[in-house]
């Protein structure tokens, strides 16, 4: 007879979401603590052992996001690859050695840097543990089945153990340029080509499964494209010669464009599952319109704008949406259910968008000097509303069997 573990375990996005969508919460729950204290009388603010921001940036970067990256990554690189699928031992280790991980990053955040250091290791431990279990299935593969979308994302995921790195030097040291690195390179070295990465091969392909004359369209040549500039706005921030960041910003804005137009985003509006993942790769486009704005703005007049609304809409509208969308139709495509958008997950995947704008403005100089704080507690509150019953919709069907009857 099958016991609970052995459902839980059956295959890696349910152990591996399970501790995403905690996460989901969990995150935004302690930077609510950490921003009521800190600018209102309810309660004393949280006596944090490093600046919030870097427990914050830390906590979404390599706990939140990475949790569902590889609960997506193993699922999908042994199918991408023809290869051999992950042993079941690999993917619990780096479960479990995430989930404590996490456990002791709060911790440390709240009672010692120690703790906190030793969580962030373990991080990494977790990190290194799955990204060798992606690299064990993706060499065991024939070459012909090695695509750039796996080179792609391989590089990405590189670059998140480095970002983690940066991370404790920067703490162990209290070096603020560290951290700034492993901010950076977390954000645009590791995120964002490893998100473009999935959604350059899996948005046309799910496209030409449900529209009619659908040609998928996966111009090769974009991935590489992606990383080169990628890294060049990172090196720009890095050097801190943001008056050069528009060259990297306003091509990449172009090359989002493209794929949003090449990949027929309207025709996607006939099916909401595939229409939640269309939206969440435009939010790419805003954000990075966003980013070209400030850039441009920024070699014109030497002046800084925008604050983090381009963050934000990068973090939120297109990380965090597309993560939504992706995760959505894993967990009902494994788990025997239709692969449609009920209104639950449409509901909960606009909120998200809302969330988006509303953070947005808060970081627009015009409304931020009147409204700015009690719009961050505005998406906050509506994060912990809005996500939760999709949260308590998906939770437990990583304990249950599938419906249909089939193994995974």
């Amino acid at each position: 007879m099958r016991t609970q573990w052995h459902i839980f375990t059956a295959a890696p996005h349910r152990m591996l979401f399970f501790g995403g969508m905690l996460q989901l919460m969990l995150t935004v729950i302690w930077w609510s603590i950490e921003l009521i204290g800190r600018y209102t009388d309810v309660w004393t603010p949280l006596q944090s052992t490093v600046p919030s921001t870097w427990g914050h940036a830390f906590l979404m970067l390599h706990t939140l996001f990475t949790f569902f990256i590889f609960g997506f990554l193993m699922t999908t690189y042994p199918r991408w690859t023809n290869s051999t699928v992950i042993p079941k031992n690999k993917y619990i280790a780096t479960f479990l050695l995430l989930f404590i991980s996490s456990f002791l990053v709060y911790m440390g955040l709240i009672f010692s840097q120690t703790i906190l250091l030793i969580g962030i290791a373990g991080v990494f431990a977790a990190w290194a543990t799955g990204f060798h279990s992606l690299l064990w299935v993706y060499f065991r593969a024939y070459p012909e089945k090695r695509t750039r979308h796996e080179r792609t994302i391989n590089t990405a995921m590189s670059a998140g153990g480095i970002s983690i790195i940066c991370f404790f030097i920067g703490l162990l040291l209290s070096q603020p340029s560290w951290v700034n690195a492993g901010i950076q390179i977390g954000l645009w070295l590791y995120l964002l080509p490893t998100m473009f990465a999935v959604a350059h091969r899996m948005i046309p392909f799910f496209s030409s499964c449900v529209l009619e004359n659908y040609m998928p369209v996966k111009p090769q040549w974009t991935l590489p494209v992606v990383l080169v500039l990628t890294a060049l706005h990172t090196l720009f921030m890095l050097m801190d010669w943001r008056q050069l960041v528009f060259l990297a910003d306003i091509p990449l804005l172009a090359v989002a464009l493209y794929h949003t137009v090449k990949w027929q985003f309207f025709r996607s509006f006939s099916v909401r599952l595939l229409t939640v993942l269309h939206i969440a790769f435009l939010w790419l486009s805003i954000a990075l319109f966003l980013y070209s704005t400030q850039s441009l703005y920024y070699f014109i007049t030497d002046t800084w704008i925008l604050a983090n609304a381009p963050l934000h809409a990068m973090s939120i509208g297109f990380f965090v949406s597309l993560l939504v969308g992706m995760t959505s139709r894993v967990m009902r495509g494994h788990s025997g259910r239709p692969l449609i958008a009920d209104q639950l997950t449409w509901i909960s995947f606009l909120v998200i968008s809302v969330i988006a704008l509303i953070r947005i403005g808060a970081d627009i100089p015009a409304i931020a000097t009147v409204f700015g704080f009690h719009l961050n507690l505005v998406t906050l509150v509506i994060w912990c509303i809005g996500l939760l019953p999709w949260i308590i919709y998906y939770l437990p069907m990583v304990a249950r069997p599938r419906i249909d009857g089939k193994e995974g």
